[in-house]
């Protein structure tokens, strides 16, 4: 994935306190960059373009499923609403497993 480097992008980074001059990288490893060109450019790696895929899939996708919300409010206001046992434990093993392997 190639993508041309904003100006904006640059001046932020040269502008802040972190930066020092070229050439002599500081404690957080930033340096001073000097103009963009039309002619600079980033090329991220596979792993770095799947990242930045999954980035946008999750900011895209809302945090809370409403309608899901809404159901089981009612089913529980009902006393409908039952707890399927079998799910809930496999997926506890599931991340007990998961956990374990970290």
């Amino acid at each position: 994935m190639t993508g041309k480097i904003e100006s904006s992008v640059v001046a932020q980074m040269t502008n802040s306190p972190q930066s020092v001059q070229a050439g002599k990288a500081g404690a957080a490893g930033h340096a001073r960059v000097g103009a963009v060109s039309e002619a600079d450019v980033v090329t991220l790696s596979g792993q770095g373009a799947n990242l930045n895929e999954l980035v946008d899939v999750a900011q895209q996708t809302p945090d809370i499923d409403v309608k899901k919300v809404a159901a089981i409010r009612e089913a529980l206001a009902a006393g409908t609403y039952q707890v399927n046992a079998e799910s809930v434990a496999t997926k506890m093993a599931h991340m007990e497993w998961q956990m374990g392997r970290s």
